[in-house]
């Protein structure tokens, strides 16, 4: 296993434990480079928050607040 890889399974341990906008707060205050593909920016939780993570290389889906897991899709 590489080392992004353990790095990305942690990052979605952390998204799974947490709602979108949890998750959110947990990019800001980390300061993980990352950009919205596709987001509700007055409530994360409200639709899709699909977001990708610049410094981990992948992407991270939830639908409602709910964690979506890449092999959900």
């Amino acid at each position: 296993m590489t080392d992004l890889q353990f790095e990305q399974d942690m990052i979605k341990a952390y998204a799974g434990d947490m709602d979108a906008e949890e998750f959110q707060l947990f990019l800001y205050e980390n300061e993980i480079d990352h950009e919205w593909q596709e987001a509700n920016p007055d409530d994360f939780n409200d639709g899709v928050y699909d977001v990708f993570l610049y410094d981990f290389d992948m992407s991270v889906r939830f639908i409602n607040g709910e964690y979506i897991p890449e092999e959900d899709l």
